[in-house]
């Protein structure tokens, strides 16, 4: 990351073009046809995906440090949803979490990256962390679903998933209207 600020970068190349003021935008750097699939982001897309992106991103930027207990803690509940990742060590884990929330903002924030692709792996990380919450002991209430006081935290990702589904679902192709 030698200083510079990827989020900036990124968000700055998925508006280029917003002036042209059509529904989606041709990516400047492509160098691929209007016609060519993937080769346009969405207008729709771009709140999504900047605003998901960047919280993802410094998500990951702060467990970059993170401490043994802080890991460990961390471990213990993804391991409800995955249980090999207890095998792992501590430390490792926080790594490991730190960079694949580092990747999966940056792929949120970067333009050359289908909004489907980035939807998919948005979807995978938040189903998860969905699960880690209906899981995890004295997050939901009696019933199972609606989240406890302790819950809240977890529960309020929800909104990942249903960006996800706009990513993944959207079928709109290129240079129709709707």
């Amino acid at each position: 990351m030698n200083g510079c600020d990827c989020s900036t970068v990124a968000a700055s190349e998925l508006m280029r073009g917003w002036h042209n003021g059509k529904s989606e935008t041709r990516l400047a750097f492509s160098g691929k046809s209007e016609s060519s699939k993937g080769s346009t982001v969405r207008l729709s897309h771009l709140p999504l995906r900047l605003v998901t992106g960047a919280f993802i991103l410094n998500a990951g930027l702060g467990k970059r440090k993170l401490d043994k207990d802080s890991a460990a803690g961390l471990q213990a509940m993804a391991a409800r949803v995955i249980p090999p990742v207890s095998n792992i060590a501590p430390e490792r884990f926080g790594k490991l979490l730190s960079y694949a929330e580092i990747s999966l903002g940056s792929a949120l924030l970067a333009p050359f990256v289908p909004s489907r692709l980035a939807g998919i792996g948005l979807g995978i990380f938040s189903g998860s962390l969905f699960t880690m919450y209906l899981r995890t002991p004295g997050m939901t209430m009696e019933d199972g679903i609606r989240p406890s006081q302790q819950g809240i935290v977890l529960a309020k990702d929800i909104w990942m998933v249903g960006i996800a589904a706009a990513l993944v679902l959207d079928r709109k192709q290129p240079g129709t209207r709707s």
